[in-house]
């Protein structure tokens, strides 16, 4: 199975970040290791775009490494998969 994970624009609201391009790397990267780890939700296992989703809600302390951030991020997105 090859899938292919493209992310458009990553929106963030009440986050302020000093690299956003690291922490689309590290969502990005994050969410790769879940889909191979994890496979697909079955809601996806037909293909298709999604043309936006919204992975709910994480609380990040102030002084959260940005890895750390992505990972919290990347978690979320692959959670509301299910949703």
């Amino acid at each position: 199975m090859n899938i292919e994970l493209d992310i458009d624009e990553l929106v963030i609201h009440g986050l302020t970040v000093q690299d956003p391009d690291q922490l689309k790397s590290v969502v990005s990267a994050e969410l790769a290791r879940l889909l191979a780890k994890q496979g697909l939700p079955p809601a996806l296992t037909q293909g298709g775009v999604l043309p936006s989703l919204s992975g709910g809600a994480v609380t990040i302390r102030p002084g959260t490494p940005e890895r750390s951030v992505g990972s919290q991020i990347a978690n979320a997105v692959y959670g509301s998969f299910s949703r």
